[in-house]
């Protein structure tokens, strides 16, 4: 028995390992226009600055990482291992985010934008992911395609239509538009949460916690445009002026971020909020025309949100009035309605 473990032992054959081989890769990212909308990228909302791209093996560890500062979508020569890949790229996240720090594809996904700090109407975070199998033949072409992880709310026209449904006194009353802001603003999102906002810690204009300073950031508040009166509309006239502001996702169900409209309607400030249900990342919220019929919510006009002002969007309803005609009072005069004279 010993002469045949030992046979055994001598006929064993070392197990060879096959080297990792080397892959090159060509990054080109595309941002496509916002997903509910037909409206292309305005301004610089598809602008790139600064690209970083990862590539992570099955295991979900960090197999390459190269920065690219520059204007380009495409990002060149980069160096990894051959087999299966989730290439990410990460566009315009400023230097110190932590893009760069990450060893594992999980702790990306989970690293926190910060929406104020992270972005700005130059340029907006974006973010993607795609699958792909490397070869050491040639060089390996990906494409990525990235989504803002902001979201834009849009506003392309205010009619005043003040004094229908019986409102006719205030047909003739001076209306002026003056600015539109955000509310309930999510400050924190994780990179590959999408519409996951139950992270969110901070909030710009949390109306929650009156009195609430409005935040007067390009990102999250607009004046109205007054050039030539343009914002002071006579009776059955418009405002055409388009308005784009941005958030990051928020599913709250009890924090709406909300769009406020200001205007000045004979000399007091009025608010208008519009709720938006839920916010997604990438999605532009577009409003074609805002028909102005009654007083919005009173406002004090000045950059704080006190208590006794409302936040709430304006309800409307429809109900049936009935009037009943009350019998005459009976008045007996003298006794029991009888006099003698």
């Amino acid at each position: 028995m010993a002469a045949l473990a030992a046979l055994a032992s001598c006929n064993k054959q070392p197990v060879e390992k096959t080297a990792a081989q080397s892959a090159t890769l060509d990054v080109c990212i595309t941002a496509g226009a916002p997903t509910k909308s037909t409206t292309v990228s305005e301004g610089d909302e598809a602008a790139v600055a600064r690209i970083e791209v990862l590539v992570f093996n099955e295991s979900g560890g960090l197999d390459a990482y190269q920065l690219y500062d520059g204007s380009n979508h495409k990002v060149s020569g980069i160096t990894s291992t051959t087999g299966a890949k989730t290439v990410v790229a990460v566009v315009n996240a400023p230097d110190g985010s932590g893009v760069g720090n990450v060893t594992d594809l999980a702790s990306l996904r989970a690293l926190t934008s910060h929406f104020k700090a992270d972005n700005d109407p130059d340029h907006f975070v974006m973010y993607g992911e795609t699958a792909a199998i490397l070869t050491a033949s040639g060089t390996n072409q990906v494409t990525v395609e990235v989504a803002r992880l902001a979201a834009r709310i849009r506003i392309d026209k205010i009619t005043r239509s003040l004094g229908n449904g019986g409102l006719a006194a205030l047909s003739a009353d001076d209306f002026e538009i003056v600015r539109f802001y955000l509310i309930n603003v999510a400050d924190d999102v994780n990179y590959g949460a999408g519409i996951s906002a139950a992270a969110n810690s901070n909030w710009l204009t949390d109306d929650s916690a009156k009195p609430a300073n409005i935040d007067n950031d390009a990102l999250v508040y607009s004046a109205a445009v007054a050039t030539g009166n343009a914002n002071k509309l006579a009776q059955g006239s418009s405002y055409e002026n388009v308005h784009r502001l941005y958030a990051y996702p928020n599913a709250s169900d009890t924090q709406k971020t909300k769009l406020v409209v200001e205007i000045k309607i004979d000399g007091e400030y009025y608010t208008f909020p519009i709720a938006i249900d839920t916010v997604e990342s990438n999605n532009s919220y577009e409003i074609r025309n805002l028909t102005i019929t009654r007083l919005g919510n009173w406002s004090d006009g000045d950059d704080v949100i006190d208590t006794n002002e409302s936040t709430e969007p304006i309800v409307t309803t429809q109900f049936d009035c009935e009037i009943e005609i009350l019998p005459w009072n009976l008045v007996l005069l003298g006794n029991d309605g009888n006099i003698t004279i």
